[in-house]
């Protein structure tokens, strides 16, 4: 089979440039409007823990409790969460992400 050959037709690639271009503009948009607020509530709940967690040491040492019974119950909180099942999720992305970024990088730099 015999191929034309190809012409130049700068309009069409330009076309097709503004058209990818709006494209990945309007996948950003959606993308952000979806994420910053997860984000946003993500970050606040964060804090929010982060504060519970000092206020409930800093009275725990006011009353008193060793610092080994204190480290045992934050032990505790913490397992219970990582039982979750939100956390069982994040943790099974976590891993298949990280095995994807290892294979990504023994392809680009094992021997060809």
């Amino acid at each position: 089979m015999d191929w034309r050959p190809t012409q130049d037709r700068p309009a069409a690639r330009a076309a097709r440039l503004a058209a990818a271009a709006l494209a990945a503009i309007l996948v950003l948009v959606v993308a952000m409007t979806l994420l910053v607020p997860f984000a946003a509530h993500g970050f606040v709940r964060a804090i929010e823990l982060t504060t519970n967690a000092f206020v409930s040491v800093a009275m725990s040492a006011s009353v008193g409790v060793s610092v080994w019974s204190t480290l045992g119950t934050v032990g505790r909180h913490a397992a219970d969460l990582l039982g979750t099942k939100q956390a069982s999720l994040v943790v099974t992305l976590l891993m298949a992400i990280a095995g994807l970024a290892a294979y990504a990088l023994q392809r680009l730099i094992g021997s060809d």
